[in-house]
């Protein structure tokens, strides 16, 4: 991502996702609301063999903490991704965590834990908590985790 965009804050992000209309879910699925956009779409660089690489992808839907794509290429697990997002008329400036790929009819559903710079108005970034994002490493269980 070119150094002189601005990354959008999580105040930024949550003022827009807070408006999308709720998706509802069985309640073991998330822990937060996500949010279904009319139309939006993301782009993707991320670094794959020492090489830079893009993609695009279709919002499938949006939370504070994350956001879940339907992209043509994988992403694998762990990879640090930017994200230039654009939907209800608005584009944002993202970076984030490739949490999940999934292989599915027309595609790779990605799920990513996006991260957020440190608010301006905040002393010290390190007191800054992030969002939990609803993604979470225990397999055996179908009940949401704490944040680590």
């Amino acid at each position: 991502m070119p150094e002189n965009l601005q990354l959008t804050t999580w105040e930024q992000w949550l003022r827009t996702v807070t408006n999308l209309p709720a998706r509802h879910e069985p309640e073991h699925r998330r822990r937060e609301e996500r949010g279904l956009p009319d139309f939006g779409v993301a782009n993707v660089t991320f670094t794959h063999r020492s090489r830079r690489r893009e993609c695009s992808g279709k919002i499938m839907n949006a939370s504070t903490g994350g956001l879940m794509l339907r992209t043509h290429d994988a992403i694998s697990d762990g990879v640090d991704v930017e994200l230039q997002v654009a939907f209800e008329d608005e584009m944002f400036y993202l970076t984030g965590t490739v949490a999940h790929c999934t292989m599915s009819v027309g595609g790779y559903k990605i799920g990513i834990e996006l991260k957020f710079p440190a608010s301006a108005t905040e002393a010290e970034p390190a007191d800054i908590e992030q969002p939990d994002s609803g993604f979470h490493e225990d397999p055996e269980s179908t009940e949401p985790q704490p944040p680590a």
